[in-house]
């Protein structure tokens, strides 16, 4: 099976771009830049234990005096901790419900400030997602419902924060009980940080795009894994395939 999506991807990838920062400049040359990516795992919620992920990403752009900057960050995580931290399909039907927050406007970013090591703040989405999962008695997934509603009726301020030496986060939105947990990995780089380079290897790849087909249908839930979900929509579908198939490199 995995080896017919990937075969396909050659026709499907055609024209398929993920939405990601470009530095082409016509007639400018860019003097300073700096790229971050960082993945935590959430822990807490408000005063409940819960599970999930954040995948964060942004850059700082100077182009001949001109400051841009730019952030991406997705977070998932529910009080359901059995369900949402799998790594096996379930053998049994279930429901979880479980959340989503994603920046969707950047107001300003701070490095290295004197009680934290990053600061991010925004606007951001917040949903509620309610996922059934049905699957046959050998334990083969057979089909998923998924409900997406609001958990806040509009966008609210917010603010991605990293402290202890790029250990900790938390995740303050108006509306929303504090979100917190640890920090499992971090790079700082002076040249671009590929949004779709999965491994980390410094090129989008055939191997990142098997470690997404490995993950084809999944959602939370099921083993799902944030970090292949590359359009952040809660799912490993044909989108993300797609996207990273149409950013292989060479």
């Amino acid at each position: 099976m995995k080896n017919i999506i990937v075969s396909m991807l050659a026709i499907l990838a055609i024209g398929s771009l993920i939405s990601i920062p470009s530095l082409a400049y016509a007639d400018t040359t860019i003097k300073q830049s700096l790229w971050v990516h960082t993945r935590g795992f959430i822990q807490q919620w408000g005063t409940d234990q819960a599970f999930g992920w954040v995948n964060a990403h942004m850059r700082m752009i100077d182009v001949n005096g001109t400051y841009r900057e730019w952030a991406w960050i997705h977070a998932r995580w529910s009080t359901d901790v059995r369900h949402i931290n799998c790594s096996e399909i379930p053998i049994e039907n279930f429901t979880l419900v479980h959340y989503a927050a994603r920046l969707v406007n950047t107001t300003d970013i701070v490095l290295n400030g004197t009680e934290f090591d990053l600061s991010i703040t925004g606007l951001w989405n917040v949903t509620k997602i309610t996922i059934s999962v049905y699957v046959d008695e050998a334990g083969n997934l057979l089909y998923i419902q998924r409900t997406v509603e609001p958990f806040l009726p509009e966008l609210a301020t917010g603010e991605f924060k990293i402290s202890n030496n790029w250990r900790r986060f938390t995740l303050n939105i108006d509306g929303v009980q504090q979100l917190s947990g640890a920090i499992v990995g971090y790079r700082i780089a002076y040249v671009e940080i590929k949004m779709l380079d999965i491994n980390e290897d410094g090129k989008v790849d055939i191997v990142d795009l098997v470690r997404v087909a490995k993950r084809y249908r999944f959602a939370p839930g099921l083993p799902y894994d944030i970090f292949t979900d590359v359009n952040g929509d809660g799912q490993i579908d044909i989108g993300d395939l797609t996207a990273v198939a149409a950013n292989i490199e060479g």
